[in-house]
């Protein structure tokens, strides 16, 4: 990610917007070697995504123009709603195929643990947070998201590979329908009544996004390094600007975030009074 960050800075793509389509597949190239790299040396690919997920929409993202971040979230939101479908098609299939092998016991210990260790974590942790926070996070909110624990793509995954590397193959099949149970209860039956949850603790719902107060945001050296401040952030540059903002000649071979934190980048690079 922070290879990502400090690529498009250099390039200079963001600050005229010329190749959106460039800085879309990069972006997503640069994402997805962020699975690749950890998962050829079997190491936790899904953790390195996630991390690396945080840290493109920090650093990475803000180095894109307008019209890039635009096609992206198009692009991301296609490909997230397409590998769901897979999912869920998957799991229907999964349930067909290895109906015989479904433990109900182990299924109920199963999602019995699942609520567990959800509920133990989340207030848990909970607790520890708000200890270092300004404003506590309700316990509500707590509640709520201890109840919100779904278990999806993630577990179907390490489920079937766990079934091809097992040399029981039974104990295997048993495991992967034990799984599809507990991904269908916590999808249907903790999901379906997450709004009943809510009218009930009366949590506020349809509110606005969350959005951070540039008041609150300071600029520190990773904004410096990594941010281009002339990115083209609103996409309101005229063609005159577009022009002199052309940056690096690698441009001309390869084609043809957030304003917060490019406002951040901005204010780091200005020489201090």
């Amino acid at each position: 990610a922070l290879i990502a960050a400090l690529a498009f800075r250099g390039l200079k793509m963001g600050r005229h917007g010329e190749t959106p389509l460039t800085e879309v597949v990069l972006f997503w190239a640069f994402s997805y070697l962020s699975f690749v790299l950890p998962e050829v040396p079997h190491l936790a690919a899904i953790v390195s995504s996630l991390f690396a997920g945080v840290f493109m929409a920090l650093y990475a993202a803000p180095n894109l123009s307008a019209i890039a971040r635009r096609h992206l979230g198009f692009v991301l939101k296609s490909m997230a709603v397409f590998c769901d479908t897979l999912i869920f098609l998957l799991v229907g299939l999964a349930l067909v195929l290895y109906v015989d092998n479904i433990d109900f016991k182990l299924a109920g210990v199963t999602i019995l643990a699942c609520l567990a260790g959800r509920v133990l974590q989340v207030f848990l942790l909970s607790a520890i947070v708000n200890r270092c926070r300004p404003r506590p996070l309700p316990l509500r909110f707590q509640a709520v998201m201890a109840h919100s624990g779904l278990r999806g793509a993630i577990a179907v995954a390490l489920a079937v590979q766990m079934h091809d590397e097992m040399e029981d193959k039974r104990k295997g099949a048993t495991v992967v329908a034990t799984t599809m149970v507990t991904v269908l209860f916590t999808v249907f039956g903790l999901g379906g009544s997450t709004k009943m949850l809510l009218d009930r603790l009366g949590v506020d719902q349809g509110v606005p996004p969350y959005e951070e107060d540039p008041a609150m945001l300071r600029a520190g050296a990773c904004e410096a390094l990594l941010i281009d401040p002339l990115v083209d952030a609103d996409g309101d540059l005229d063609a005159a600007q577009r022009v002199s903002r052309r940056g690096h000649p690698l441009l001309t071979l390869i084609s043809t975030a957030a304003p917060s934190s490019v406002r951040a980048a901005k204010e780091a690079s200005q020489p201090s009074s």
